[in-house]
């Protein structure tokens, strides 16, 4: 859509987007016109009535969201069947048994959807308003009773907030019975919606209904002070309770009356120095300060060593594994190199064993006369010990030649 040379229109260019639904939006690319004039814009799909929204967008909104000249786009269309039930829904809380239900607002047109797209396709952000409201029709001829609104996401329902109504459309006289047309500083899901101003004074007169329905009229009225003063009613436990607190509520005021008076007579010199009790808190508090600082201190030189500690410990962990894990495996070895010696030292042994079982001697005395190595000498001490009872004469001989003998 492009209009004559020159006009606005010229720099706008629509486009219909069309759903697999067959729902139709309006996506409009635009630029800021040179002068003052608004850029006007219609949905490309009407509603039941045969009527298009129309959506007048001032210059000043696209020279502040274009940076430097750059396009603007639009996106503008009616909601869906589906989520215009849910809206249905969400704007009707459900009835109460106890309370009467406030009148839950209707919709009197579809809604409308509008979002705003800077140069790099990014939408405006939720809750920022625009330099220059943005004028919205919603409604050919504005039905009874109809107030421009739009959906709050936060609150769940309805809401007046930010958007009013103007009693005129672009070029057309101000009417009564003449278009909706709503002005929003922000965009979102806009419609016509009937009973949201009820629902309102529903809410305000539910408090009005609440006070006057408990004893707060009562309390606070001439009848009620005088009732307070009577000696009968003097004596009882509330209203002994009620004057203590507005006499204390009265002595705080007046103590907060002498400090300002107090406070306004101090001569700016006084309001400079600080006063000695000023001077033992500051020293206090510079203690407490020092003394909490250590203390944060401490807990980060701690913070700083714990890496090491930890390294050194695992370290250390790792070492000890080390040495039992190898001091096993020499024991391994140890008794691997004596395994093909110890055929012959069982048949050396049970030779031995029969030699003493054949003489009547003790085994280990007949281990002190056929001590055959060198380092075996070092036992024979511990050898005596065991057979102390007897007195035996220590000779180097050959076993061999000593069996013999004795064979």
């Amino acid at each position: 859509m492009a209009g004559p040379p020159g006009s606005p229109q010229e720099q706008v260019v629509v486009i219909q987007l069309l759903s697999p639904s067959g729902e139709a939006s309006t996506a409009a690319v635009m630029k800021a016109p040179v002068d003052d004039q608004p850029v006007i814009l219609s949905a490309g799909q009407a509603d039941e009535t045969g009527f298009r929204p129309a959506v007048e967008v001032p210059a000043a909104v696209l020279r502040d969201i274009s940076a430097g000249g750059k396009p603007v786009v639009l996106v503008m269309g009616f909601m869906s069947d589906a989520m215009v039930t849910v809206l249905d829904l969400a704007s009707s809380p459900p009835a109460s048994p106890l309370a009467s239900s406030p009148p839950s607002p209707k919709m009197a047109s579809k809604p409308l959807s509008i979002t705003l797209f800077d140069s790099e396709g990014n939408p405006l952000l939720k809750g920022m308003k625009l330099k220059e409201p943005i004028l919205l029709t919603l409604q050919q001829n504005a039905s009874a009773g109809a107030t421009c609104a739009f959906w709050d996401e936060e609150a769940g329902a309805w809401s007046a907030e930010g958007v009013k109504r103007v009693q005129f459309s672009p070029g057309e006289s101000a009417s009564l019975t003449g278009p909706l047309v709503c002005a929003t500083s922000h965009l979102t899901i806009f419609a016509a919606v009937i009973g949201l101003l009820a629902a309102a004074i529903f809410g305000t007169s539910q408090v009005l209904q609440t006070l006057v329905c408990s004893n707060a009229a009562s309390i606070f009225s001439a009848k009620g002070a005088q009732a307070l003063l009577r000696f009968s009613k003097a004596t009882q436990t509330p209203v002994i309770l009620l004057w203590v607190l507005l006499a204390f509520h009265v002595l705080c005021l007046l103590f907060a009356a002498w400090l300002d008076y107090l406070e306004s007579f101090k001569s700016e010199e006084e309001q400079t120095e600080p006063t000695r009790t000023e001077t033992k808190a500051r020293r206090k508090y510079t203690c407490l300060g020092i003394e909490v600082g250590g203390f944060v201190s401490s807990i980060i030189d701690y913070l700083r060593c714990l890496p090491e500690a930890l390294e050194k410990m695992v370290k250390d962990s790792i070492k000890s594994l080390g040495m039992k894990v190898g001091g096993f495996a020499w024991a391994i070895i140890d008794y691997m190199r004596c395994l093909p010696e110890a055929p012959e030292k069982m048949v050396r042994d049970s030779i031995k064993s029969i030699q003493a079982a054949k003489m009547g001697l003790c085994e280990e005395s007949l281990k002190l006369v056929v001590v055959q190595r060198d380092e075996e000498i070092k036992l024979l001490p511990e050898l005596k010990k065991r057979c102390s009872t007897r007195e035996w004469t220590v000779q180097r001989i050959n076993e061999d030649e000593d069996l013999a003998k004795k064979s």
